[in-house]
């Protein structure tokens, strides 16, 4: 009987020191308000679940190991909290501008594991350079030493305006994460926990139409996550995050004027819709697919509605674009075509300078519908199918390369091949009743640009908008894209 109560007093003792050491491994990172209510609700059910493994179904050991979970992971609760606490302190102390919010990530069930500080500096660079001025670096420093004793993984992410070349703008938006990547190596942290990456002018903050905008969108942010997994999918999902959507990448003048070549037309800010959009100084021709729509409008109201707004995905700010006031105010989310492609670099390591391999880190199952099976519609008697189109459902990233495949004049009588198979780029937008699919074309194609919405397992998409060249002009053409099962 002794011998028996003796590995009854064991195994808490053991189940204990397991909660600890798997919570106390940075897994369950907690925020800023909620720190450590969430902390000792996800330990109690980790402390419970160990338990459970451990103890042999005694419910004795069981509870046991849920308190242990529960105050342990209040405990590290407590430490997240401080930590942003620490450094909202240093930022006030520096009069540095940031903003703070906790991040959440799929792979660890979307709940909190790591902190994002956004750093809005004036003057941290010069135009065109990616040397810190001595100011904004003796601030930095002070904000670097937060992170000197976290075993943590930090990914330095740069953002440029859209005034300039994109190119340009990209590769001097990673020279300046690499620039503070490098301060933070200073600092004692290794540089293999640290990853930078240059976002140029992809994930605006602010509108591109104002100094004051612009202002905002040039910044640096540092996020720290707990894992090398979560920083790539921290990436991953930050691509379809409709935060940036909110914001078009393109300024005033870009949208009047003609940047990206022949297919990038637009109106500038503030005149009167909606009319003809001139397609730089094109002279008039006969379309190549004439589908049958109108001039193409500066509004995007029945995208938005099918939608029910936007939700941000990586952050906790609860960014929604409502569509509640759509009629009192233009929404902020803007067509395809007064927009860009959204491109960013890829994230590396300061210790190697070799790239992240973001596809070793994705989730294996698709989003319901988006699994390879062609779309189908029909316009102006023109056959339309998109094939290929496969999006993963945790991440919404699209893989493979879908096309756009238009049968003009279709009769279904006969055989016919595609007169067009064309290339689509597209992008994915979460909303909080379906999925933004936004796609570009080669600038040469009929068509200019795409948007679609679809609803989990619903075999027809929910709203679409094609927009072409009229010869005249920009058009539009609302679609309604059907999923074949077969």
């Amino acid at each position: 009987m002794k011998k028996s109560g003796s590995n009854r007093i064991r195994w808490p003792v053991s189940v204990f020191v397991a909660v600890f050491l798997f919570l106390a491994s940075g897994c369950s990172s907690m925020n800023q308000h909620g720190g450590m209510a969430t902390g000792a609700a996800v330990g109690a059910g980790i402390g419970a679940a160990i338990g459970a493994l451990a103890c042999k179904g005694d419910p004795k050991c069981i509870a046991i190991g849920s308190a242990a979970g529960a105050v342990t992971g209040m405990g590290l609760g407590y430490l997240w909290d401080r930590r942003q606490a620490e450094l909202r302190r240093i930022a006030g102390r520096q009069r540095l501008n940031v903003a703070i919010q906790p991040v959440s990530t799929y792979n660890a069930g979307n709940k909190t594991n790591g902190v994002e500080v956004a750093i809005h500096e004036r003057g941290m660079f010069d135009p065109g350079s990616a040397t810190l001025n001595p100011s904004a670096r003796r601030k930095l420093m002070a904000l670097a030493a937060a992170y000197r004793d976290s075993p943590q993984r930090l990914l330095v992410i740069g953002h440029t305006d859209a005034t300039g070349p994109e190119r340009a703008n990209l590769k001097l938006s990673e020279r300046r994460a690499r620039t503070v990547a490098l301060l933070l190596a200073g600092q004692g942290i290794p540089t293999g926990r640290i990853f930078y990456q240059g976002a140029g002018e992809s994930q605006p903050v602010a509108s591109n139409d104002t100094p004051a905008g612009r202002a905002k969108n040039r910044r640096v942010e540092i996020v720290e996550l707990d894992s090398t997994e979560s920083i790539a999918a921290y990436s991953l999902e930050r691509r379809s995050d409709s935060r940036y959507l909110a914001h078009s990448s393109r300024t005033a003048r870009e949208k009047a004027g003609n940047r990206g070549g022949a297919k990038r037309p637009g109106k500038a800010a503030g005149s009167s819709p909606p009319s003809p959009i001139a397609a730089g100084r094109r002279r008039e021709r006969k379309p190549a697919v004439d589908f049958g729509g109108g001039p193409a409008r500066r509004d995007i109201v029945p995208i938005l509605a099918a939608l029910g707004g936007l939700r941000a995905e990586t952050g906790g700010s609860g960014f929604v674009i409502s569509t509640a006031h759509a009629s009192e105010s233009p929404p902020a989310l803007t067509p395809c075509y007064l927009d860009n492609p959204r491109e960013a670099g890829a994230v590396k390591n300061l210790q190697s300078g070799a790239a992240l391999d973001l596809s070793a880190y994705r989730q294996s199952d698709y989003f319901p519908g988006l699994n390879g099976y062609p779309f189908l519609a029909s316009a102006n008697g023109h056959l339309l199918a998109i094939r290929g189109l496969r999006v993963l459902d945790q991440s919404a990233e699209v893989v493979g390369a879908p096309q756009l495949l238009i049968y003009r004049d279709y009769d279904s009588r006969h055989a016919q091949n595609a007169d067009f198979r064309l290339p689509v780029s597209i992008e994915t937008y979460r909303g909080r009743d379906g999925l933004l699919l936004r796609g570009y074309f080669d600038p040469r194609s009929p068509v200019e640009c795409m948007d679609m919405v679809v609803a989990r397992r619903r075999i027809k998409a929910k709203a679409g908008i094609l927009y072409y060249d009229a010869g005249t002009g920009l058009y539009e053409k609302e679609v309604l894209f059907r999923r074949m099962t077969r």
